[in-house]
C-alpha cells in the first residue's frame, strides 16, 4: 500500500474549503436570519399597532418605511415658513405657540381630528 502524498494533500485542501464555504453559508444564513427577526420586531409591530388604532377609528398620514412623517413634517414646516414671510399682516402676539412651532401637529389636527398617530421613523 503505497499512499501518494499530493492526491491526500488535494484531497484535504478540498475539504478545507468545502467547510469554509459551509461557514460561509452559516453565517450568511444566520446574519439574515437575525435581519428579519429585526425587522419583524421594529417594523411589523409597528405597523400591526397602526392598524390596530384605525381598526378603533384612529387615524393619522401614512408613514415612510424608515422615516416615517419627518418628510412631511419638514414639507408643511417650509410651506408654514414661506406663508409667513409673504404674510403682510398687523404683528399679532399669540398665546397659541405651538401652532407656530409645529404647524404639521396643527394641520393634522384639522385634517384628522383631535386624536391621530404620526411616526417619526424607526
Amino acid at each position: 500500500l503505497k499512499l501518494q502524498p499530493f492526491k491526500t494533500k488535494k484531497k484535504m485542501e478540498s475539504s478545507m474549503v468545502e467547510m469554509a464555504k459551509t461557514i460561509w453559508w452559516i453565517l450568511v444564513i444566520g446574519v439574515l436570519g437575525l435581519g428579519f427577526r429585526v425587522y419583524g420586531k421594529a417594523m411589523a409591530e409597528q405597523w400591526r399597532m397602526r392598524r390596530r388604532l384605525k381598526m378603533q377609528g384612529v387615524k393619522g398620514p401614512p408613514p415612510s418605511l424608515f422615516r416615517g412623517n419627518v418628510p412631511e413634517m419638514q414639507k408643511i414646516q417650509s410651506q408654514t415658513m414661506i406663508n409667513s414671510k409673504n404674510y403682510s399682516g398687523d404683528n399679532i402676539i399669540a398665546h397659541d405657540y405651538t401652532s407656530s412651532l409645529f404647524p404639521y401637529l396643527d394641520h393634522w389636527r384639522k385634517q384628522y381630528g383631535r386624536v391621530y398617530t404620526y411616526s417619526t421613523g424607526v
